[in-house]
C-alpha cells in the first residue's frame, strides 16, 4: 500500500488529494470518515482495462474483493489515464476503501490482479 494525502486550497474551500500508487486487487483504506468525492483520476499502464472499485466503508476488514458489492465501479481502458469529474460530488459518509481489478462481472466484480499497480488520485472536499 502506498497511499499519501495532501491538503490543497481550492478557492475558499480546503480539499484533500488522496494518491494511491499501488492500487490493485488488495483493498486499501483511502480515507476514514465522511468526505465528498469530487474527482477521480486513474492512471492505467496495464495492457488491459482495469476497474476501480470504491466502497463506502471505513475498514478494509469489511470488504472481500469479489464478494462485497462496491458502492461505485469506474473503468479505465488499457494504457490510458481516465479522469472522472463529479461537479456536485458524491458523499461517502463512512469512509472510502478502494481496490482495482481486471475483471468486470457484476454485481461483485470478480478479482483479477492488474499486472502493474494502478495509480489513483481522489479529490475530496
Amino acid at each position: 500500500m502506498a497511499i499519501s494525502s495532501t491538503t490543497v486550497q481550492v478557492s475558499a474551500a480546503s480539499h484533500t488529494i488522496i494518491t494511491n500508487t499501488d492500487t490493485d486487487e488488495t483493498e486499501d483504506l483511502a480515507h476514514s470518515g465522511s468526505k465528498q468525492l469530487q474527482q477521480i483520476r486513474i492512471a492505467n499502464s496495464n495492457t488491459g482495462s482495469v476497474f476501480l472499485q470504491l466502497w463506502n466503508l471505513n475498514d478494509v476488514a469489511n470488504v472481500t474483493m469479489g464478494t462485497t458489492e462496491p458502492h461505485m465501479v469506474l473503468p479505465c481502458p488499457a494504457e490510458t489515464t481516465q479522469t472522472y469529474v463529479i461537479p456536485s460530488g458524491i458523499v461517502f459518509g463512512t469512509g472510502i476503501v478502494m481496490g482495482c481489478t481486471t475483471n468486470l462481472a457484476a454485481p461483485t466484480y470478480t478479482p483479477g490482479a492488474p499486472s502493474v499497480a494502478v495509480t489513483v488520485d481522489l479529490l475530496l472536499g
